[in-house]
């Protein structure tokens, strides 16, 4: 969406004028955390920035296990070193740990507000599930509608 766009252009501004070598690794796979892992020992031993991306989707095993890597390498990382966690939290999903958000520094972005960002964000949750009868998705689109106007 918009407001994401403007959250991944804010992040890779401050991190190109950030020195050293700036590292982005999606996260919500198998594949994807054990990247980051040893990107983070790696990160830690330049002094460059990771960025974890989609932090949200990793599973809560691996976020306890960052928080302790964190903690562990914290003293001795190199200067510069920097971790920046992007997610989206929709108060469904607060699965970071708590100690981990407490360390850090926070930085959120509401939603957009509006009526046609309301809309959108409701197409977005359905996606293509819009099972038959056809009539089953007009009621949907005025529900919809409805409740945009109500929330504005």
């Amino acid at each position: 969406g918009v407001r994401e766009s403007e959250a991944n252009g804010a992040r890779e501004a401050e991190a190109a004028a950030a020195p050293g070598v700036v590292e982005t690794i999606a996260l919500g796979d198998a594949d994807g955390e054990a990247k980051a892992g040893d990107a983070l020992a790696k990160a830690a031993e330049r002094g460059s920035w990771l960025v974890l991306a989609n932090a949200h989707l990793a599973s809560e095993k691996w976020l306890r296990g960052l928080e302790g890597r964190l903690r562990s390498i914290a003293d001795a990382a190199a200067p510069g070193f920097r971790v920046v966690l992007t997610a989206e939290c929709d108060g469904s999903n607060a699965r970071l740990p708590r100690r981990l958000v407490a360390r850090a520094r926070v930085v959120a972005l509401g939603a957009e507000a509006g009526l046609r960002a309301a809309l959108l964000r409701h197409c977005a949750l359905l996606g293509d599930a819009w099972p038959p009868p056809v009539e089953r998705g007009r009621v949907r689109c005025l529900l919809a509608l409805a409740h945009a106007v109500v929330s504005e």
